[in-house]
């Protein structure tokens, strides 16, 4: 085929590196037949990619005449290109008629050059370095270079910390920095190969900071055990600053015996801000696994002030995040988000902490009844661009929980299929259990709780070991409460709602969880009691769980026998529902075209029978009996006029509706 605006003749046939045919050979040839200073002149080109006369003359040491005519000679030939850099075919030449011995020479001739003149810039000393020049003082400079843009230019540090290495630093004395680099770039797999192959070489001193590192990678990767070995290997004695953060991440994991040890380490070096918020941070989270948890919250808020601002080093877990979700297993929503606005709030904060943080702050949200501002908080987070699986896990489990609290059960399906990609690689520990739990839920939800029950097992697991800690443990109960109710399972609801009222002696959220567990296990045997009901779900409400208070109420009032109690458990639901909708929910639009035969209420319904909600769902969701729901859907099945489910099903849709994949099934749409 002919280029465009010709015929194709006369064409210059092209190589693949988009040189003239032949150019190769040309160059090799020409390259043979020149004196020395001339491939000297194409190698220092080759070496700065590009050269001035000036660097010629000192490198060449030659005077200006005869590197005019070195120039003019390089150019006419066509060995020089553009801005006089060589071109491709020059370059292979190159390769085969200078010796080592001569590159060599260049390039250290280069580099002495800009040495004395100190102009040596990074990016000179990077290809230096790449171009295969040893020399301590190259690997030097980069070094510096590096260690400049570590905060600002992790990506760009990674680089000239590699060239430092190549240039002849010892590997083992930069581990450290190299990996604190790859992991701030998002390169965890990068990081963590550095610190496997750095355990024989880093110095004494470092020992701790690089299983910091590699710790860091593991929790960020999802695989808290691995990091809790790392820390174990260390041991006490040679943690030193590294102790505090080495007890959180083994308490964590769920190994008591290895954590206190840890924090029984005595002190090293000044005592700094941040070493006291560290112990701080020890202190409490000791605390809130103790048998009174009381005063946990408080004294991990002073960790976090102590630690603010925080460190830019990455870290397994932070004092934000531990303080935050310890406050929102122990049901305080206005302490969690305090601690959380003031993080995402600091744009200091990037990376996985900013993703972190953003979801559990959207997850205060969720837990409050603000659908939207969840979903917001959570598009930000997934923004982030966070590289870590812990991320992705809180990020995914929150948009499981919004569909699940919205009732959109193709949302909801959607969602826990994204949420499934994650739970191959998931190893749960302390500061993973909310997550958990919530994919507990929806899974009961989906029909797929088999799949969750070694995670679940696993987890129940990890809370023995730590001697089953009130504060810890309330919520994933309450989680196998849900779970239980959802599966209509009254045997599998009973233990859980024991262990909640056990636990109700030693604190107030755990009491509420525990009234409202009673409650629903009496619901579902049939036993609706209109006082009790009402007094656990405005128990939850207290503790800013109204959603949860609410759909208690609308499901004993849907299960009541007598048509006042029904009413009255009815207003209680519909006095605590908090709004229901997120950015992506349509469950309250208006139905367009034949829609508007419909009344407001049709509309609802309409919406949420297209949805693929079960007339149970649509009732709960708009506190009325299922009963009330089939008249509705009735009554819109005449005013269309369809004359069967299925015809019901494709009008809504066709009237803009349109929910791709949802069938109605079982006492589902359009009965």
């Amino acid at each position: 085929m002919s280029a465009p605006g010709g015929d194709g003749r006369n064409r210059v046939p092209v190589g693949e590196d988009g040189e003239p045919a032949g150019m190769s050979t040309t160059a090799h040839d020409h390259l043979v037949s020149a004196p020395s200073s001339t491939v000297r002149l194409l190698l220092l080109a080759q070496v700065r990619d590009g050269i001035d006369a000036a660097t010629v003359a000192v490198v060449l040491g030659c005077g200006p005449g005869e590197v005019a005519g070195l120039l003019g000679s390089a150019r006419r030939s066509g060995l020089l290109g553009a801005g006089d850099r060589l071109r491709p075919a020059v370059v292979h030449a190159l390769a085969e008629v200078a010796g080592p011995t001569m590159v060599d020479d260049v390039r250290r001739a280069v580099l002495e050059v800009e040495l004395e003149h100190g102009t040596l810039q990074p990016a000179l000393a990077h290809r230096l370095a790449t171009q295969g020049l040893r020399d301590h003082r190259l690997a030097a400079v980069l070094v510096t270079a590096a260690d400049a843009v570590t905060t600002s230019s992790p990506a760009r540090a990674t680089e000239l910390y590699t060239a430092a290495v190549w240039a002849g630093a010892p590997d083992g004395a930069l581990a450290v920095r190299r990996g604190d680099a790859a992991v701030r770039a998002g390169d965890l797999a990068g990081a963590l190969e550095i610190v496997d192959a750095a355990w024989e070489h880093v110095p004494d001193d470092e020992l701790g900071a690089l299983v910091q590192i590699g710790a860091t990678v593991s929790v960020l990767r999802g695989t808290p055990r691995h990091a809790a070995a790392l820390y174990r290997h260390l041991g006490p004695e040679r943690a030193g600053a590294h102790a505090p953060l080495a007890a959180v991440v083994l308490w964590g994991s769920g190994d008591a015996a290895a954590a206190a040890a840890m924090a029984a380490a005595p002190p090293t070096g000044p005592p700094t801000a941040r070493a006291a918020g560290l112990r701080l941070l020890v202190e409490g989270l000791a605390l809130s696994l103790g048998p009174d948890p009381a005063g946990s919250l408080t004294v991990l808020g002073r960790a976090v002030t102590m630690l603010h601002p925080p460190d830019p080093a990455p870290t397994p877990v932070s004092a934000t995040a531990v303080a935050a979700i310890a406050a929102l297993h122990a049901g305080d929503l206005d302490r969690a988000g305090l601690v959380l606005a003031r993080s995402v709030g600091d744009p200091a904060v990037t990376g996985p902490p900013r993703a972190h943080h953003l979801a559990l702050l959207g997850w205060t949200a969720m837990l409050r009844g603000d659908l939207a501002g969840a979903d917001e908080l959570r598009a930000q987070g997934v923004a982030v661009g966070s590289p870590a699986l812990r991320d992705e896990l809180f990020l995914r489990a929150l948009e499981v929980g919004l569909a699940r609290r919205s009732r959109d059960l193709a949302a909801l399906k959607a969602a826990w299929g994204r949420a499934g990609e994650v739970l191959g690689e998931l190893t749960p520990d302390l500061f993973t259990l909310l997550p958990l739990g919530e994919l507990w839920v929806a899974a009961a939800r989906v029909g797929s709780a088999a799949r969750l029950a070694p995670l679940v097992e696993e987890a129940q697991e990890l809370l023995a070991r730590l001697g089953d800690p009130v504060l810890w443990s309330s919520a994933l109960h309450w989680s196998g409460v849900h779970a239980a109710i959802l599966q209509e399972d009254p045997d599998g609801l009973r233990p859980h709602a024991a262990a909640l009222t056990a636990a109700s002696h030693h604190s107030e959220y755990a009491a509420a969880l525990a009234m409202a567990g009673q409650a629903w296990l009496r619901v579902l045997v049939g036993r609706v009691d209109t006082d009790e009901v009402t007094a656990a779900a405005r128990a939850l409400a207290r503790f800013g769980l109204s959603w949860d208070g609410s759909r208690l109420a609308g499901q004993a009032a849907l299960r009541a026998t007598g048509g006042s109690v029904a009413t009255d458990l009815l207003d209680v639901a519909r006095s605590l529902a908090p709004s229901t909708t997120t950015s992506g929910s349509t469950a309250s639009a208006a139905l367009p075209g034949d829609g508007t035969l419909l009344s407001d209420r049709e509309r609802e319904v309409a919406a949420l029978v297209v949805h693929g909600l079960t007339y149970r769902d649509i009732g709960e969701q708009l506190f009325i009996s299922a009963k009330t729901v089939e008249h509705h859907v009735a009554r819109i099945r005449g005013r269309l006029g369809a004359q069967s489910r299925s015809e019901l099903f494709a009008m809504l849709r066709a009237a803009g509706q349109t929910n791709p994949g949802v069938t109605p099934t079982g006492d589902g749409p359009a009965t």
